[in-house]
C-alpha cells in the first residue's frame, strides 16, 4: 500500500496536539488513524506498522544524522518521515521491519532533494517551533521524538 508523507506528518501533528492533554501511546495513534480512515483499516494498520518500524531504527548509528538530542528529547528530520512512508516494508512470519541501508538511502536522496530546491529558490525557512512535551513541530520541517511512548 503506498503511503503519503502527509499522512505520517498528519498523525505526528495529531499525537502532539493530543500530548498536549494527555501521554498519548499506541492506542492514541490507532484511534486518530481510524478516525481519519474510518473505512479503511488496512491503511490505519499500514501506518502504524511503519510507526512501530521506525522506532526499530533509532538505535542506528546512522540515525545520527537525521537527529537532534535536546531536553531529553531526541527530534527528527522530515526526511526520514519521507522514507518511513516511502520505503518498503520487509516481512517474514515472525516480524515486519525497514531494510535500514534501503530506508536511509531514501532519507538520503529525499534530504538532498530538499537541499538543492532550497539553494535554488534561496528562500529562508521559517523556523517556528511549537514543543509540547516529547514532541516538537516546525514549521519549516518536521521534528519530533520517535521515543514517544506507545509508538
Amino acid at each position: 500500500m503506498e503511503i503519503a508523507g502527509e499522512e505520517i506528518y498528519y498523525l505526528i501533528e495529531r499525537m502532539a496536539e493530543e500530548h498536549e492533554e494527555r501521554n498519548p501511546g499506541w492506542y492514541t495513534a490507532i484511534a486518530i488513524l481510524s478516525d481519519r480512515y474510518p473505512n479503511d483499516s488496512s491503511r490505519t494498520y499500514c501506518i502504524s506498522e511503519r510507526m512501530r518500524c521506525l522506532t526499530k531504527l533509532v538505535g542506528d548509528s546512522r540515525m545520527k544524522g537525521w537527529t537532534i538530542a535536546e531536553d531529553g528529547c531526541t527530534f527528527t528530520h522530515a526526511a526520514i518521515f519521507h522514507a518511513m512512508a516511502k520505503c518498503p516494508l520487509r516481512a517474514n512470519m515472525k516480524r515486519v521491519w525497514f531494510d535500514p541501508d534501503e530506508f536511509f538511502s531514501i532519507a538520503l536522496q529525499a534530504t538532498e532533494a530538499e537541499g538543492r530546491a532550497e539553494r535554488e529558490s534561496e528562500s529562508l525557512l521559517r523556523a517556528t517551533r511549537i514543543t509540547t512535551g516529547n514532541v516538537s513541530v516546525t514549521s519549516s520541517e518536521l521534528l519530533v521524538d520517535v521515543k514517544s511512548p506507545g509508538l
